[in-house]
């Protein structure tokens, strides 16, 4: 190796250690703190674990929710530290806003300090259960715990049984939604000839999982005493990530309406 690698090998005699090289050492052999997980299992609990700072004015506990506000140290005020860690400012969620953008304390984090949360990962978090179906969670409004949802970025491992405030095991992350038992929007006879009112939301899908519907069709009302063709449309919600939250009930509207023809060829 160079002479210039703080990193070489010494030989007898060579005392001197470069300030990188010693702290490197010292990151190394540090202990992880129990609040993230002593023990043999200790150094697995790391991964997922960033630098953040609780910019409210507030106190909070270990396993509180978080969301991300801004970047704690920007590249333009100090790069090489920017480039070592990834530092966070942290704040109470506001949804829809910080949807997906939370951190999970991995220690107290008192009003203006600095601590530790995991970012991604797996985790024990406090989950707003609010029905017993949902597998996901993600962020309330005004809250530092989990609410229970349809689709979120938080996936649920386990977690007590019951609805309310239940203990959990999350994974943290972008999590695909499934349609193992999706709800069916009517009607069953596509040539009704009024409106269908059910409708979806993603955050109250009850015993189903996703959602199948038929964004437009239409019907010719015959019986009619002058016959109809009515049009049908559902309203679609998405998300701005593109992922779909919400399907409206029927929205009727005419098509066309037949007149009597006149004369001839």
């Amino acid at each position: 190796m160079s002479k210039s690698d703080p990193f070489r090998h010494v030989k007898p005699g060579d005392r001197k250690i470069s300030a990188t090289a010693w702290n490197r050492m010292l990151d190394a052999i540090r202990p992880v703190p129990a609040a993230v997980g002593g023990g043999p299992l200790g150094s697995e609990r790391r991964i997922g674990l960033v630098t953040v700072k609780n910019v409210d004015a507030t106190d909070y506990d270990r396993f509180d929710v978080l969301a991300v506000s801004d970047i704690l140290i920007s590249p333009t005020d100090n790069e090489p530290e920017f480039l070592s860690r990834v530092a966070l400012e942290v704040t109470l969620p506001s949804w829809p806003d910080d949807a997906g953008r939370f951190v999970i304390l991995a220690e107290p984090l008192a009003a203006g300090e600095i601590g530790r949360a995991w970012a991604s990962g797996v985790c024990q978090a406090w989950i707003d259960v609010t029905d017993e179906g949902h597998r996901f969670a993600d962020i309330d409004d005004g809250s530092s715990v989990l609410v229970s949802r349809g689709t979120g970025a938080a996936s649920i491992l386990w977690k007590e049984s019951g609805t309310g405030t239940k203990w959990a095991i999350v994974r943290l992350g972008t999590c695909a939604g499934t349609a193992s038992n999706p709800k069916i929007l009517g009607p069953e006879d596509p040539d009704q000839t009024t409106a269908a009112t059910d409708s979806w939301d993603i955050d109250d899908q009850g015993e189903y999982d996703g959602v199948q519907f038929c964004p437009f069709r239409g019907a010719y009302d015959h019986k009619a005493e002058t016959p109809v063709l009515y049009g049908f449309i559902r309203t679609q919600t998405h998300d701005s990530s593109g992922r779909l939250v919400a399907v409206s009930a029927e929205t009727p509207y005419t098509i066309d309406a037949p007149v009597e023809c006149t004369g001839g060829a």
